[in-house]
């Protein structure tokens, strides 16, 4: 039971940080795209939003991580 469990887990992780790629790498494109069309501000806002978001789930996976450990060292 505890090895389906630390693999749901790990799962979990997996999926966050592919999200926040995918994220980010539209951000990315948007904000590229933006900054070419508009130029200035808005392409920056955009492009540190796809930044930031995939911070966000970066850090999801890392806490995931380190629940996967503790888990694992009890």
């Amino acid at each position: 039971m505890g090895e389906i469990i630390k693999y749901l887990e790990l799962k979990t992780c997996l999926n966050y940080t592919l999200l926040g790629v995918a994220i980010t790498t539209f951000g990315v494109v948007l904000g590229l795209h933006a900054y070419s069309e508009v130029g200035g501000v808005p392409g920056i806002i955009l492009l540190g939003g796809g930044i930031v978001a995939f911070l966000i789930f970066a850090g999801f996976a890392l806490v995931t991580l380190y629940q996967i450990h503790a888990f694992k060292s009890r």
